[in-house]
């Protein structure tokens, strides 16, 4: 059984490789798209090019696999408490991701005046961001406690940036790098992610 859900948590984390793909794609068949100052939403409007491929393969289908990879590598979670908040962190980033998916933005992807549609993407927006900045810093003392210190001030560098940008979340909106913000947060936050994943996965049996 360890075998499968070994194999299961590496297919699905490989959300880490194959978000950015579709994130890149999307932007390149999205005419005068800037990666730096439009927001990955952006992607996903009514009025975009094909907003299904960033709500459905992209955030949604990232999502989906993260929910995956928490079922395959619970065995290692369920028994310590710190090791259950992990994987109560990870299940809603990835209920998170699947909500920004099904509730796109509007066309702008504006925060004051968004239809019900639009706040309800950005209020999973936010959700997603926040549990994602967290989730290192818990897993830095579950590691510690359970992999012998593993990775335990990567975790902690890597919180603490992926709390930094998410605290420069309003200025980058205000001087219209939001992409850049996003595209950076999602970066450091995938690193982390594999890094993590792989470290529990060893531990099935």
């Amino acid at each position: 059984m360890g075998k499968w859900r070994k194999q299961i948590a590496a297919l699905a984390l490989g959300l880490a490789f194959v978000f950015p793909v579709v994130i890149l794609v999307a932007g390149a068949l999205q005419p005068n798209y800037s990666p730096v100052f439009d927001a990955v939403s952006a992607l996903g409007t009514p009025d975009a090019v094909l907003p299904g491929l960033i709500n459905y393969a992209g955030f949604g289908l990232a999502g989906v696999l993260m929910l995956v990879f928490v079922t395959a590598v619970y065995p290692v979670f369920r028994g310590d408490v710190l090791g259950v908040a992990t994987a109560v962190l990870l299940t809603l980033t990835g209920i998170s991701l699947i909500g920004v998916g099904l509730f796109h933005c509007d066309p702008g992807c504006p925060i004051a005046g968004a239809s019900p549609m639009g706040m309800t993407h950005n209020l999973f927006g936010v959700a997603l961001l926040l549990f994602a900045a967290l989730t290192p810093w818990i897993t830095a003392v579950y590691q510690k406690q359970v992999v012998g210190g593993r990775f335990v001030w990567l975790s902690l560098v890597i919180g603490a940036a992926l709390l930094g940008l998410l605290v420069l979340l309003p200025a980058a909106l205000w001087v219209g790098w939001a992409g850049l913000q996003e595209r950076l947060f999602l970066l450091v936050y995938l690193v982390w992610l594999v890094m993590f994943g792989r470290s529990i996965a060893r531990q099935l049996y």
